[in-house]
């Protein structure tokens, strides 16, 4: 059978699912869910933060708005301002160091509301809300998929778990960020005519959100030289590459290979606007990076996977102005790292059998590959402080590529005594972790 054959007759078996995934109804179910997935979360930090004794008459919302949260509600209130070199030790007079999507979203919600809440309100008020639509696709991923019930309530529950999951829910861009990431990644691969613009709209917040939006926006585009998951077609090659074959099978694609370079471009307009708003308001396109770079010596140092120093995880035990979450973050290169080579692994040894499952994956490993390597080489001069956060969307687009091949190998869910404890083991640690790290943000430590 042609590789064509056979994916449509995968695509048959999975079509129920499909449906039910696109259909109202099945909106509705994932909402649903996903709001009490955020429900749960929130109050599981509002618990965290009453212990932690958070001052009770500001108010929850105000303390959830901590660290990056108050610098934020300074940019919503009085916009942008900002001088060369720039420098964010003194907010008061520079404070280009963010992307504006965040901000310009609760100020967005801010007056909608007619100032019924305070900027700091609305600063938690659009990460939560984000956060339920981040949590609702990817229940709709699940869905599409088909993902039998146990297995999507485990991976749902492992990847809430996560040590940085509570960052989706409190005032950090995190969740409007994964929201505008796996939104413009589910439309990309959706049947619906209406998938272009919804995916150059997410596309656009995404990378008017974070620079990491940008290898994102451009994988679907690497991802269709191989597999038909972004409407490319069938693979350009079988058992061999063949680079004749695959110039061949462009040009006869060049149209829908436009029309991806032009979502790229779209996507990218986020990230490309604020530059010029940059170079227009103040003079200097890459203020953001000099003032990233005055106040936090940050920089990219595309050769951080070569320094031994961002691998070393325990110097809080031997250092004692080290802090354990810093030694977290850099375990989380080391982590994320094997996790991808042992992906590779098995992906080369399932292609070797004549597997081609791997090319409808490919789209969620070069995302989550180009989210890792560009904030890995962000935050690598100040020796990968704040990766643990930054890998949140990462190992979530791992966990998804996971999912599905577990799908399309059809592997059962079934766990002996010895396994199950040992998962057991594993959800509380990644439980325990995650709450000693939300409990240092409540009583306002450096977390990441």
């Amino acid at each position: 059978m042609s590789y064509a054959a056979e994916h449509a007759a995968q695509d048959a078996t999975l079509s129920p699912a499909w449906q039910a995934a696109d259909t109202r109804a099945g909106l509705v179910r994932a909402m649903l869910v996903a709001l009490a997935i955020v429900l749960l979360q929130i109050l599981f930090l509002e618990i965290i933060s009453l212990a932690a004794g958070a001052d009770r008459v500001r108010g929850l919302y105000d303390s959830f708005c901590r660290w990056d949260g108050n610098l934020y509600v300074q940019i919503t209130e009085r916009g942008f301002h900002g001088d060369l070199p720039g420098s964010p030790v003194n907010f008061q007079k520079s404070n280009v160091a963010f992307f504006p999507g965040y901000p310009l979203a609760a100020r967005w919600l801010h007056d909608v509301l007619g100032g019924a809440i305070s900027y700091r309100a609305a600063m938690v008020v659009t990460a939560q809300a984000a956060a339920w639509g981040f949590w609702t696709y990817w229940l709709l991923f699940l869905g599409r998929w088909g993902t039998p019930s146990r297995l999507a309530a485990l991976v749902t529950v492992v990847l809430s778990l996560h040590p940085a999951a509570f960052f989706l829910v409190v005032a950090y861009s995190e969740s409007l960020f994964l929201v505008a990431a796996l939104g413009f990644l589910y439309w990309v691969t959706s049947s619906s005519g209406m998938r272009w613009p919804l995916a150059a709209a997410h596309g656009f917040v995404m990378t008017a959100t974070r620079m990491g939006g940008v290898p994102v926006a451009l994988a679907p585009l690497g991802a269709a030289i191989f597999c038909d998951a972004v409407g490319m077609g069938p693979p350009v090659y079988g058992s061999a590459f063949d680079l004749k074959q695959l110039a061949r099978t462009l040009v006869a694609d060049r149209r829908r290979l436009v029309s991806l370079i032009a979502l790229a471009g779209f996507a990218s307009l986020g990230v490309v606007s604020f530059f010029a708003w940059c170079q227009w308001q103040f003079g200097a396109w890459n203020l953001y990076m000099l003032t990233q770079k005055a106040g936090w010596n940050l920089s990219a140092d595309w050769l951080w996977w070569l320094r031994p120093v961002n691998y070393v995880f325990l110097g809080s035990t031997w250092h004692p102005n080290v802090v354990w979450p810093d030694d977290l973050s850099r375990f989380t290169v080391l982590a994320t790292l094997v996790g991808f080579g042992l992906i590779a692994r098995c992906e080369v040894r399932l292609a070797r059998t004549g597997d081609r499952g791997w090319q409808r994956r490919l789209l969620f490993y070069l995302a989550a590959a180009g989210l890792f390597f560009l904030h890995a080489a962000g935050v690598s001069p100040i020796l990968m402080k704040s990766l643990i956060r930054y890998s949140f969307g990462v190992h979530a687009l791992l966990l998804l590529a996971l999912v599905h091949l577990a799908i399309d190998r059809q592997l059962p869910l079934a766990f002996s005594r010895r396994q199950l404890w040992w998962l057991v083991v594993g959800l509380v640690a990644l439980g325990g972790i995650q709450t000693a790290i939300a409990w240092r943000f409540f009583v306002n430590e450096w977390v990441a």
